[in-house]
């Protein structure tokens, strides 16, 4: 055990006043299992004798017990005179801790991990004597979580494990929050804390590729960090735009899929005249999250889900690559979830690669909208739908007209949904353009309610006609575990807004999060661009912040 206070003997009279010796008193210090020190912190060889000098009537001496709990007798005698004895209390601590194993290395964030800390004094595992508080810190203030339980449901009050009187050691378990690399430390009241170097992976891995002119596909599409992502708990996002305002519409409709290893993506597109740059994000949620990739390549009007989804908790991300040298309502074919296991195609029957993500906890409401979007009209609102008392809602809408296979005003197809009340949805096109609603069009949409599993900020941004980029002020997030999409899934993924434009490359968009300077965990500005600036285009996006 650690050295102990300053005890201090003294020569007294019968009245217990202290009387100066007239020479130099030995006194003979004892105590079973106790050594005797005359220094403060207990250095160099016990010392069974100590001298009380001429003059002085008192002499001030330490003690080192076992690693035992318990009460000692300590006496002191001296010749002639009667000796003194006095009871003390020894509460044994650790001189350190440990980490019985090797925290996983790299954990992925979200994971519930067990840790076990061991008490350790000369070397060896140590039983502690009276229940002993340990605390619990991360290097990354709020990077970490700590639970009692496997499940991480019950969190460790004050974050502080408790070793148990009798026992070596406790069991706890963590959940890292945030994907950034971080050091876990347990303290005692005494000894050396014991410390674990963590690599976190993201939830969130983003990054860009691009189809140059004349290459119609990208196998290298490479997922940043290592290992590899789980595809069957991995959500893909992809953002396309053009580099070109006039460039052929099958430039930009571009879909991802994982390659083999999972390292990378594959995109591909139906066209090549321009370079296209693809902005994708991979979600990957290790627990109650689970996707479902299923690709159409020329097969209508469905698909079909190996496992099947709860469709209450489960919404459809697509991204399609039929299109040619002209864009109608058969390249902004609609995907939907019509049954657990099977998503339909309403037209087209080209590629497409299709996301159906089942995340418990979420409340989906999916909508074919009766009657659609008429002739002439630009807006549409969606009444009766079952209360949505979450703010951390969002709308994804699909549209489409099947008969038309080429319109010049593509304008009109690039549908956008948002809220408009805890029981009602708006659709609108074309920004307000006055040529923008020539055609009827099927619309869709799903209301995902992230409930507590992620928080949602809503911006609504006009991207001016001239206006390639906008850089767009957030509440600052946690960007390892947050990712960007707009409403619109009309064309180029799930990055389009509506545009009052003739090129339809005027509403493809990417929202991309902007790093700080803290190396890129946090950040507070979404930057909207596209590759024309030929119209004006009003987008919705959506920025979730996933809850671990």
């Amino acid at each position: 055990m650690a050295c102990s206070p300053a005890l201090t003997v003294q020569v007294s009279d019968a009245a217990s006043d202290p009387v100066p010796v007239g020479a130099d008193l030995t006194v003979s210090l004892s105590g079973a299992g106790l050594s005797f020190f005359d220094n403060p912190t207990c250095a160099g060889v016990g010392q069974a004798n100590l001298v009380v000098p001429t003059g002085q009537a008192s002499v001030t001496f330490y003690f080192r017990a076992p690693p035992l709990e318990g009460t000692y007798l300590v006496t002191a005698s001296a010749t002639s005179l009667t000796p003194a004895q006095q009871s003390q209390t020894v509460l044994a601590r650790p001189d350190a801790l440990r980490f019985a194993s090797v925290v996983p290395n790299p954990v992925r964030a979200g994971d519930c991990v067990g840790v076990n800390v061991v008490a350790v004094r000369s070397g060896a595992d140590f039983t502690v004597g009276v229940d002993t508080p340990v605390v619990l810190t991360s290097s990354v203030p709020g990077g970490l979580h700590f639970f009692s339980d496997a499940q991480c449901t019950t969190r460790l009050a004050m974050d502080t494990l408790t070793l148990i009187a009798g026992s070596p050691s406790g069991f706890f378990y963590v959940k890292p929050i945030t994907g950034r690399g971080q050091v876990l430390t347990a303290r005692a009241p005494t000894g050396t804390p014991a410390t674990q170097g963590w690599i976190v992976l993201p939830i969130v891995r983003r990054s860009n590729c691009t189809l140059a002119a004349s290459t119609l596909s990208n196998s290298n599409c490479n997922i940043p960090g290592n290992p590899s992502v789980d595809d069957a708990s991995s959500l893909i996002v992809t953002q396309a735009t053009t580099s070109g305002g006039n460039s052929s519409p099958g430039d930009g409709q571009v879909s991802c899929r994982f390659s083999g290893s999972n390292a990378r993506l594959i995109c591909t597109r139906e066209s090549s005249s321009g370079d296209v740059l693809v902005h994708f994000q991979v979600v990957e949620i290790s627990h109650n999250f689970r996707v479902e990739h299923v690709s159409s390549t020329g097969s209508c009007p469905s698909l079909t889900l190996v496992q099947g989804v709860n469709p209450a908790q489960s919404f459809v991300f697509k991204s399609v690559t039929n299109a040619g040298s002209s864009f109608g309502g058969n390249d902004v074919a609609m995907y939907t979830l019509t049954a657990p296991n099977q998503v339909t195609n309403t037209s087209g029957c080209g590629g497409a690669q299709v996301n159906v993500a089942q995340w418990t906890g979420v409340t989906v409401t999916r909508v074919s909208v009766d009657g659609g979007i008429p002739m002439g009209v630009s807006s549409v609102t969606v009444e009766g739908l079952p209360v949505a008392t979450s703010s951390n809602v969002v709308v994804v809408a699909q549209a489409t007209a099947p008969n038309m296979w080429g319109n010049s005003t593509s304008c009109e197809y690039f549908v956008q949904g948002q809220v408009a009340s805890p029981t009602s949805v708006q659709l609108t096109r074309g920004a307000g353009g006055t040529t923008c609603a020539s055609q009827a069009l099927q619309a869709h949409f799903e209301r995902i309610d992230f409930g507590s599993r992620a928080t949602v900020q809503t911006r609504n941004t006009l991207v001016a006609r001239g206006t390639a980029s906008v850089d767009v002020p957030i509440t600052p997030v946690d960007a390892t575990r947050t990712f960007v999409f707009t409403s619109s899934q009309s064309a180029g993924g799930q990055g389009a807004a509506e545009h009052d434009g003739i090129p339809y490359s005027a509403g493809l968009l990417a929202t991309e999060l902007v790093a700080n300077p803290d190396g890129g965990y946090q950040s507070d500005v979404v930057t909207v661009r596209r590759g024309s600036n030929a119209g004006n285009a009003q987008v919705t996006f959506f920025v979730v912040q996933v809850e671990p």
